[in-house]
């Protein structure tokens, strides 16, 4: 009998570690209400919370506020970082083909994502993007450990071939149902404030809100989004229908003499 209590005791102080038994954290720190993201990885990469004056609408525009940096020089570009960062305060978006990038904490387990490329992607894949406003999901490729500066760096790209549309806003999910040697995936203090409608940057309770309350009514849970990004794509085109409508009205006409060549015409 005494034999049989010690072993019920040695089980019940086991209970309470298997039910903190946790898998990594998805890095989402909120920046300063207004302030750019100063170290890069704290944040999923694209998202809108790197717009001037920290969300679309808010500032100039274009991405980044005026002579901020995003932390490039660590561990990402360690040359001309300067340069780069003041071309990506010119754009007013993100790349239409570019990566999304998610950061852990700790390891993850590839066999909990989706099966690479997703060519027919569902808001019930354990990692997903979708239309922002639509929540139509989009084809991608997904691969974790991309990254040989930064460890344990989930990746996910748009399908090649198939870009995201211009000036359009889009969101990428992580589910619970990623884990790691631990247990599931496990979302930030930041991210849970926000998430649940109740953080200290408006910005960013502006920027995910709508998107959380969007997805829920497409049937994923709140609590199963372990973390998100949201961001909107670059135009792509603008540039080029101003020079069409400002420089081509001002040209004269091209005129072709056939006359010593009356076969071609």
């Amino acid at each position: 009998m005494v034999r049989l209590l010690s072993v019920c005791a040695f089980v019940l102080t086991l209970i309470p570690a298997v039910a903190r038994a946790a898998g990594p954290t998805i890095q989402f720190t909120l920046p300063a209400l207004n302030a750019t993201p100063s170290t890069f990885g704290t944040l999923p990469f694209p998202d809108d919370l790197y717009f001037d004056q920290g969300r679309p609408g808010d500032g100039d525009g274009t991405l980044l506020n005026s002579g901020a940096t995003i932390g490039l020089a660590v561990d990402v570009f360690r040359n001309n970082t300067d340069a780069i960062e003041k071309a990506l305060d010119l754009l007013d978006g993100f790349g239409t083909t570019s990566a999304i990038f998610f950061f852990f904490d700790g390891p993850i387990t590839p066999a909990s994502l989706p099966t690479s490329p997703v060519l027919t992607p569902a808001l019930t894949d354990s990692v997903f993007c979708a239309n922002a406003t639509t929540a139509v999901p989009v084809p991608v490729e997904v691969k974790f450990d991309v990254d040989t500066r930064i460890p344990n760096v989930l990746a996910i790209l748009p399908l090649p071939g198939r870009p995201l549309a211009p000036g359009t806003t889009y969101t990428c999910v992580v589910t619970t149902s990623v884990s790691g040697p631990g247990g599931a995936v496990q979302p930030s203090t930041d991210w849970t404030s926000v998430r649940d409608g109740a953080s200290a940057n408006s910005d960013a309770d502006a920027i995910f809100d709508p998107v959380v309350s969007t997805l829920v009514g497409h049937g994923v849970p709140a609590a199963s989004i372990a973390g998100m990004t949201v961001f909107t794509t670059q135009s792509t085109t603008a540039d080029l229908l101003t020079i069409q409508s400002t420089v081509l009205p001002a040209q004269a006409v091209p005129t072709a003499d056939f006359t010593s060549r009356p076969e071609l015409v």
